[in-house]
């Protein structure tokens, strides 16, 4: 049953990319005095490579925000485990 849905997904989707190929429809992008008109299958393109670049970038601010926090932990965990060992007697 797995592999009738996937070949039901692969199918629907070589339809759907033989019919954004043959898609005739344009964007208009106005802002005088510049016109920009671009297809709309690269319209669709840049706008979900946008969706990806933001994403992936503010992740990546959230990440360097909280290395302050992530970096203190680390070391207050390394200086724990390095008297907790220094406190232990040798066996």
């Amino acid at each position: 049953m797995k592999y009738v849905i996937w070949i039901v997904l692969l199918f629907a989707a070589a339809v759907a990319m033989s019919s954004a190929a043959h898609n005739a429809g344009y964007v208009l992008l106005v802002y005088p005095p510049y016109r920009i008109e671009l297809s709309l299958n690269f319209f669709v393109l840049l706008l979900l490579l946008f969706a990806f670049v933001s994403y992936y970038l503010t992740r990546l601010i959230i990440m360097v925000v909280n290395l302050p926090k992530h970096a203190r932990s680390y070391r207050l965990q390394r200086a724990a485990d390095a008297a907790k060992s220094s406190a232990e007697p040798p066996l």
